[in-house]
């Protein structure tokens, strides 16, 4: 029997090609299954096909947590009661069938050629060079400022997700976790004494 720190003989290790996340794991993008901490169900997810040095391989995928779906059926169990004796309360079930259906159907899609929006209007997609800047909003949400000067909501991602963001767009988008390079060491501040 191995040790709980060694992989299993029929398991790959950790650096061998194949590893981590199975073909099942994966969604219909081609982007590997989240990795990371858990987070709850209003918590944004980031699918992030990567490699270890930082690099992306293919779009990054930024949707609403799976887990919203439990809450929705916690949901539809206490409207049960209410919905099978009101009469035609059977059609309050298309409010969880409608939540669900949105749950699935936002995200934000963002690879280095473009980012793709998927939220209450239809689909759009919004090259890099069209994008001047990000706007912080309320409640941790973000928005990208287009040259029109329209903003454009982007779905799922919030400020933490930031430097990812920043990494997926190629360079044109500043990463806000680093230190800008300006060719000189940083000076410590002054003490006050």
């Amino acid at each position: 029997m191995p040790s709980p720190a060694e992989p299993a003989a029929d398991e790959p290790a950790a650096d061998e090609p194949g590893a981590g996340a199975g073909a099942a794991d994966e969604d219909a993008t081609g982007g590997a299954a989240d990795e990371g901490p858990d987070e709850g169900p209003d918590e944004g997810a980031a699918d992030v096909p990567g490699h270890a040095d930082g690099t992306i391989s293919g779009p990054i995928v930024f949707r609403i947590s799976p887990l919203a779906v439990l809450a929705v059926v916690a949901f539809t169990v206490c409207l049960s009661p209410v919905a099978l004796t009101a009469p035609y309360g059977g059609l309050l079930f298309l409010i969880p069938l409608g939540l669900v259906g949105w749950v699935l159907w936002v995200r934000t899609t963002v690879d280095t050629e473009s980012l793709a929006v998927r939220g209450a209007g239809r689909p759009t997609r919004v090259a890099w060079s069209e994008v001047t800047a990000l706007r912080l909003r309320t409640r941790s949400r973000v928005s990208a400022v287009l040259t029109s000067g329209a903003e454009l909501p982007l779905p799922a991602v919030h400020v933490r997700d930031l430097p990812l963001l920043a990494m997926a767009s190629g360079g044109r988008l500043p990463d806000p976790g680093r230190a800008p390079t300006t060719g000189r060491p940083a000076q410590p501040a002054p003490r006050k004494e």
